[in-house]
């Protein structure tokens, strides 16, 4: 009769059936992974490539979420999304301006040259005053008339003085994708009533799709980076302090958010501002 085979003898047995099994998996485990590969990674046949097919609806369902939101390699500048609300400020971000167009436009309305309006106007820091609500429309124009010793009709100077803005078109893909993922927008800007006013019958698309929430400094009374009108914007929004996102080109006015508790991005150009965002966790720009 032969003995019955020890422990170790059929541990052995074992190892080696399992390592045999192993053997002959392993090329057909090689073939799965690039038969089911991405798109981007499968090799191109010319030939339809089955789907795999899963054994339950809830693992298809996580195949396609996992697919569609790829997760993000660890980086350690990515943070953690927490801003739920975006603010960007109008000139120089959603729009491009050139003073000199409004001093040019203005001056031949009233008959003089471009410095001596820009003097009037921007020097003497009347448009910062009206930007600030602290005078009217009527004052502003009392005033410039007065600098420059010429008048003319109010609503024609309003348009030359305003029709110096053009759309930062760069910028409208950055808002469609924000759009897309559902993250409410509004726009917080030093800017005065003729400016806006003119502004809003472009009937710009982009600004659109911003939607209706506006911090204007006219409108509050003081203007960025005052902290008044971080707090007003943040009323006007509808959202706490640490859940708001604020973009603008000026470094006062981005350290002025954060002094008050606010996320912020200092607008560079726009391809910069779209890598600021994905590394902020913005996953539609991933």
């Amino acid at each position: 009769m032969q003995a019955a085979p020890t422990v170790e003898h059929a541990c052995g047995l074992a190892f080696e059936s399992c390592r045999d099994m192993l053997s002959r998996v392993q090329p057909l485990a090689q073939v799965a992974t690039e038969r089911w590969a991405m798109p981007s990674q499968r090799p191109h046949t010319g030939r339809r490539i089955r789907r795999p097919i899963f054994p339950s609806k809830r693992a298809a369902s996580t195949h396609r979420t996992a697919r569609r939101f790829p997760l993000l390699p660890h980086h350690k500048d990515t943070y953690v999304l927490t801003s739920t609300f975006v603010y960007f400020d109008l000139g120089k971000v959603l729009v491009t301006f050139d003073p000199e167009i409004a001093c040019r436009q203005v001056g031949q309305l009233l008959g003089c040259d471009s410095p001596t309006i820009r003097a009037a106007m921007y020097d003497s820091g009347i448009e910062e005053l009206l930007e600030s609500g602290k005078i009217h429309e009527a004052e502003f124009l009392d005033r410039l008339f007065t600098h420059v010793g010429r008048s003319a009709a109010a609503d024609d100077v309003l348009e030359a003085m305003s029709a110096m803005f053009r759309l930062n078109t760069s910028m409208l893909p950055v808002v469609s994708r924000l759009v897309n993922e559902g993250i409410p927008m509004g726009i917080l800007s030093n800017t005065c009533g003729p400016h806006w006013d003119w502004i809003q019958r472009q009937n710009y698309g982009l600004l659109r799709l911003i939607g209706p929430r506006a911090a204007l400094s006219y409108k509050i009374g003081c203007m960025k980076p005052d902290p008044q009108i971080y707090s007003a914007a943040a009323e006007i929004a509808g959202f706490a302090a640490d859940q708001i996102l604020f973009i603008d080109d000026r470094i006062e006015n981005v350290q002025g958010a954060t002094d008050c508790g606010w996320r912020a991005i200092h607008y560079v150009d726009t391809p910069t501002l779209v890598r600021d965002l994905r590394a902020m966790g913005y996953r539609c720009f991933v």
